[in-house]
């Protein structure tokens, strides 16, 4: 009361540690060195007690509380503390908060300010920011873009199906939990997701110029052996030059085209060697009854060759698909052997051209098959015709350097000259 009553000189002063202006109670005292209770550490009986840490200023009954900071500012009973219903260590936001029984704010369904917010479902502790979202459950784990998100644990590929003929499309898919109507389909079977009747292992459409069954070949089922048949060969030796020409018949009357995509010509040398090259996908050639195929390996050395339907050495073709890991520099030289024309696994026409049995073979100088004396009106095979040596000539057109280059892209068909 700063009154010295006993005239010792000094006053017992009440006790305010921190100096906030709250005593801790109404009984801890401090002797004090002169009269005034006004020093450091001093307090009057006027003061307030409830100071409930008098060792931290911040800390007395006028102090605001900091939800959730683990401190009891106010000294009123209990921390306010943040919310964590399911104790997962996320809170559902930054407003929700829960009494304490003591300051610490680590009991149940209490959090401290430091914690994060985002708990989209505070009374299950398998969700929150936290969690990987996983497809097999009902709820949205990570509490980010909604239940059961793309590309989820435990996702599965769907694809699209814009054709509606339930094969998806292997260009266009995506991992999720269950099919929505924009990925309505889990198998990548759909090579053309523009064509209701083509997937993989559909059956084949004759003449509809569209590969249904995905094997890239067109319409293979409607070419027969015979159908494709070997009309003139260029023996040249070297890559110049060069040339095998064929005809289209359409034996079986079915009047379709044969797309030419994946046709494989082989040349096997009196050795065994093979020896191969491809028309690859996309080229897009077609070919009708009575039309004649020109496969040159490029245009020749002078230009000449101008009716070639495709160029095996300058195409590119050996890269991709059917035609992978065919070679580009086939030469067709004079050495006995065998020519094989290959479409989607079966031999359309094959021409043994063995001097020997009498097939007329020479270096730089054009065989031609005769087909004169074949009723066209019949149903004669070629395959089987051209089969025999006598029926094939040296060609009598000496039209570059002494070489006889026949007539590619025209049938000769006559037989006078060689008989």
């Amino acid at each position: 009361d700063e009154v010295d009553q006993d005239c010792d000189g000094r006053e017992t002063c009440y006790k305010d540690a921190d100096n906030d202006g709250y005593r801790p109670d109404s009984t801890s005292t401090k002797s004090s060195n002169d009269e005034d209770c006004g020093d450091s550490g001093e307090a009057l009986s006027s003061e307030p007690t409830g100071d409930c840490n008098d060792a931290n200023a911040s800390i007395n009954p006028g102090a605001t509380d900091v939800i959730g900071d683990g401190v009891n500012s106010d000294c009123v009973d209990g921390e306010v503390c943040y919310l964590d219903s399911d104790n997962d260590g996320y809170r559902p936001d930054s407003t929700s908060t829960h009494s304490s029984g003591d300051d610490d704010c680590n009991d149940s369904k209490e959090a401290l300010s430091s914690e994060p917010t985002g708990d989209c479902d505070d009374s299950n502790a398998a969700a929150n920011p936290g969690e990987v979202e996983d497809c097999d459950t009902s709820f949205d784990d990570d509490c980010a873009n909604g239940t059961n998100e793309v590309g989820a644990v435990n996702c599965s590929n769907f694809y699209a199906d814009a054709d509606g003929d339930l094969y998806g499309d292997p260009a266009d898919g995506i991992c999720m939990c269950s099919a929505t109507t924009a990925y309505p389909v889990t198998n990548a079977n759909d090579c053309d997701d523009g064509c209701d009747t083509c997937w993989t292992g559909a059956p084949e459409s004759a003449c509809d110029g569209i590969d249904n069954d995905c094997d890239l070949y067109i319409d293979e089922d409607s070419v027969s052996t015979g159908e494709l048949v070997i009309t003139e060969i260029m023996f040249i030796g070297s890559l110049d030059n060069q040339y095998i020409e064929m005809m289209v018949q359409d034996i079986d009357g079915d009047g379709c085209d044969i797309h030419l995509d994946g046709l494989r010509v082989e040349v096997t040398d009196s050795s065994g060697n093979l020896d191969s090259f491809c028309i690859e996908e996309g080229s897009g050639l077609t070919k009708s009854d009575g039309d004649v195929l020109l496969l040159c390996g490029d245009s020749g050395a002078d230009g000449s060759l101008t009716f070639c339907d495709y160029l095996f050495r300058e195409s590119g073709n050996g890269d991709f698909g059917t035609c992978a890991g065919y070679s580009t520099s086939v030469a067709f030289d004079k050495d006995d052997g065998v020519f094989e024309i290959i479409h989607a696994g079966s031999t359309l026409d094959d021409v043994v051209y063995d001097s020997d049995a009498g097939f007329p073979v020479e270096n730089q100088k054009a065989s031609y098959f005769h087909f004169d004396e074949l009723d066209p009106g019949s149903s004669t095979v070629f395959d089987e015709a051209n089969d025999d040596g006598v029926s094939w000539c040296l060609s009598d057109e000496d039209n570059i350097g002494g070489k006889r280059r026949g007539t590619p892209g025209t049938l000769e068909g006559s037989s006078v000259d060689c008989k």
